[in-house]
Protein backbone atom coordinates (compact mmCIF):
# COMPACT_ATOMS: atom_id res chain seq x y z
CA UNK A 1 0.00 0.00 0.00
CA UNK A 2 1.39 3.30 -1.21
CA UNK A 3 2.06 6.11 1.77
CA UNK A 4 2.18 8.89 -1.18
CA UNK A 5 -0.50 11.36 -1.00
CA UNK A 6 -2.46 12.37 -3.58
CA UNK A 7 -3.11 15.59 -4.88
CA UNK A 8 -6.03 15.75 -7.78
CA UNK A 9 -5.61 19.06 -10.22
CA UNK A 10 -8.69 19.89 -11.43
CA UNK A 11 -8.23 22.18 -14.30
CA UNK A 12 -9.86 22.52 -17.58
CA UNK A 13 -6.84 23.34 -19.43
CA UNK A 14 -4.79 20.98 -20.62
CA UNK A 15 -1.51 23.06 -20.32
CA UNK A 16 -2.26 24.52 -17.03
CA UNK A 17 -2.66 21.07 -15.58
CA UNK A 18 1.15 20.00 -17.18
CA UNK A 19 2.76 23.29 -16.04
CA UNK A 20 0.98 22.54 -12.30
CA UNK A 21 2.04 19.12 -12.20
CA UNK A 22 5.41 20.12 -13.44
CA UNK A 23 5.96 22.89 -11.04
CA UNK A 24 4.78 20.73 -7.88
CA UNK A 25 6.74 17.61 -8.61
CA UNK A 26 9.33 18.52 -6.52
CA UNK A 27 7.50 17.52 -3.64
CA UNK A 28 8.15 13.97 -2.87
CA UNK A 29 5.46 11.07 -1.91
CA UNK A 30 3.17 13.26 -4.01
CA UNK A 31 0.51 10.97 -6.80
CA UNK A 32 -0.69 13.10 -8.85
CA UNK A 33 -4.47 12.58 -10.25
CA UNK A 34 -6.33 14.99 -12.94
CA UNK A 35 -9.56 16.24 -13.97
CA UNK A 36 -10.55 18.48 -16.43
CA UNK A 37 -14.46 19.83 -14.88
CA UNK A 38 -16.13 19.50 -11.92
CA UNK A 39 -18.28 16.28 -13.13
CA UNK A 40 -15.23 14.72 -13.58
CA UNK A 41 -13.79 16.33 -10.04
CA UNK A 42 -16.10 14.37 -8.23
CA UNK A 43 -15.84 10.92 -9.51
CA UNK A 44 -12.22 10.81 -9.53
CA UNK A 45 -12.89 12.37 -5.35
CA UNK A 46 -14.85 9.11 -4.87
CA UNK A 47 -12.83 6.85 -6.94
CA UNK A 48 -9.42 7.53 -5.10
CA UNK A 49 -9.83 9.93 -2.36
CA UNK A 50 -7.21 12.54 -2.73
CA UNK A 51 -5.82 13.70 -0.15
CA UNK A 52 -5.51 17.43 -1.18
CA UNK A 53 -7.81 19.21 -4.24
CA UNK A 54 -5.85 21.95 -6.47
CA UNK A 55 -9.74 23.33 -7.72
CA UNK A 56 -9.68 26.00 -10.49
CA UNK A 57 -13.16 27.84 -10.47
CA UNK A 58 -14.09 28.54 -13.90
CA UNK A 59 -14.55 25.20 -15.53
CA UNK A 60 -17.41 23.51 -17.61
CA UNK A 61 -19.86 21.49 -16.27
CA UNK A 62 -19.87 22.14 -12.44
CA UNK A 63 -17.49 24.99 -11.80
CA UNK A 64 -15.39 24.84 -8.43
CA UNK A 65 -17.90 26.52 -6.36
CA UNK A 66 -20.34 23.95 -6.77
CA UNK A 67 -17.33 21.53 -6.68
CA UNK A 68 -16.19 23.27 -2.86
CA UNK A 69 -20.00 22.64 -1.72
CA UNK A 70 -19.99 19.17 -2.76
CA UNK A 71 -16.69 18.52 -1.05
CA UNK A 72 -17.79 20.15 2.13
CA UNK A 73 -21.56 18.64 2.29
CA UNK A 74 -20.79 15.45 2.19
CA UNK A 75 -19.20 13.86 5.36
CA UNK A 76 -18.19 10.71 4.06
CA UNK A 77 -15.44 12.04 1.73
CA UNK A 78 -13.63 12.77 4.60
CA UNK A 79 -11.53 15.84 5.39
CA UNK A 80 -10.00 16.78 2.07
CA UNK A 81 -7.79 19.70 1.87
CA UNK A 82 -8.90 22.14 -1.07
CA UNK A 83 -6.86 24.51 -2.58
CA UNK A 84 -8.47 27.19 -4.64
CA UNK A 85 -6.30 28.10 -7.71
CA UNK A 86 -8.07 31.13 -9.63
CA UNK A 87 -7.44 34.41 -11.10
CA UNK A 88 -10.70 35.58 -9.55
CA UNK A 89 -8.56 36.68 -5.94
CA UNK A 90 -11.15 40.15 -4.95
CA UNK A 91 -11.18 40.08 -0.69
CA UNK A 92 -15.15 39.46 -0.96
CA UNK A 93 -14.72 36.50 -3.32
CA UNK A 94 -12.02 35.15 -0.89
CA UNK A 95 -14.45 35.51 1.66
CA UNK A 96 -16.93 33.49 0.26
CA UNK A 97 -14.37 30.75 -0.62
CA UNK A 98 -13.59 30.76 3.15
CA UNK A 99 -17.15 30.19 4.08
CA UNK A 100 -17.39 27.63 1.41
CA UNK A 101 -14.83 25.52 3.16
CA UNK A 102 -11.88 26.63 1.07
CA UNK A 103 -8.08 25.65 2.84
CA UNK A 104 -6.43 28.32 0.49
CA UNK A 105 -5.80 30.04 -2.50
CA UNK A 106 -3.38 30.07 -5.06
CA UNK A 107 -3.97 33.41 -7.40
CA UNK A 108 -3.32 33.04 -11.12
CA UNK A 109 -0.81 33.63 -12.53
CA UNK A 110 0.83 31.67 -9.91
CA UNK A 111 4.22 32.00 -8.72
CA UNK A 112 6.22 28.35 -8.41
CA UNK A 113 7.42 28.77 -5.05
CA UNK A 114 3.85 30.07 -3.88
CA UNK A 115 2.32 27.64 -5.13
CA UNK A 116 4.60 24.72 -3.61
CA UNK A 117 4.42 25.73 -0.83
CA UNK A 118 0.83 25.96 -0.69
CA UNK A 119 0.98 22.61 -1.69
CA UNK A 120 3.26 21.38 0.56
CA UNK A 121 1.76 22.54 3.69
CA UNK A 122 -1.62 21.00 2.95
CA UNK A 123 0.54 17.69 2.02
CA UNK A 124 2.24 18.00 5.41
CA UNK A 125 -0.75 18.80 7.37
CA UNK A 126 -2.26 15.24 5.95
CA UNK A 127 0.77 13.53 6.88
CA UNK A 128 1.02 14.83 10.17
CA UNK A 129 -3.12 14.28 10.70
CA UNK A 130 -2.25 10.47 10.15
CA UNK A 131 0.30 10.50 12.51
CA UNK A 132 -1.74 11.74 14.94
CA UNK A 133 -0.09 15.20 15.55
CA UNK A 134 -2.10 17.89 13.69
CA UNK A 135 -4.93 19.35 11.30
CA UNK A 136 -6.58 17.16 8.90
CA UNK A 137 -9.18 14.77 7.81
CA UNK A 138 -11.15 15.20 10.78
CA UNK A 139 -11.12 18.93 11.50
CA UNK A 140 -13.92 21.43 10.85
CA UNK A 141 -14.01 24.00 7.84
CA UNK A 142 -13.81 26.86 10.98
CA UNK A 143 -10.67 25.30 12.90
CA UNK A 144 -8.99 25.24 9.20
CA UNK A 145 -10.12 28.73 8.53
CA UNK A 146 -8.66 29.79 11.77
CA UNK A 147 -5.30 28.82 10.98
CA UNK A 148 -3.55 32.24 10.59
CA UNK A 149 -2.48 32.84 6.69
CA UNK A 150 -4.29 29.63 5.66
CA UNK A 151 -7.06 31.47 4.00
CA UNK A 152 -6.01 34.72 2.14
CA UNK A 153 -4.42 35.50 -1.33
CA UNK A 154 -0.40 35.38 -1.63
CA UNK A 155 -0.42 38.23 -4.23
CA UNK A 156 2.50 40.46 -3.65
Amino acid sequence: MSTNQKLLIVEDDESARSVIRDALDVIVDLDFLEASNGSEALRVVNESKPDVVLLDLLMPELDGFEVLKRLRLDSGRGRIKVLVISALTEPALIELLSELGADGVVPKPFHVDELTSMVQQAVDDVRACRLGQGIGRGTSNAEYRSRPGQLESKRG
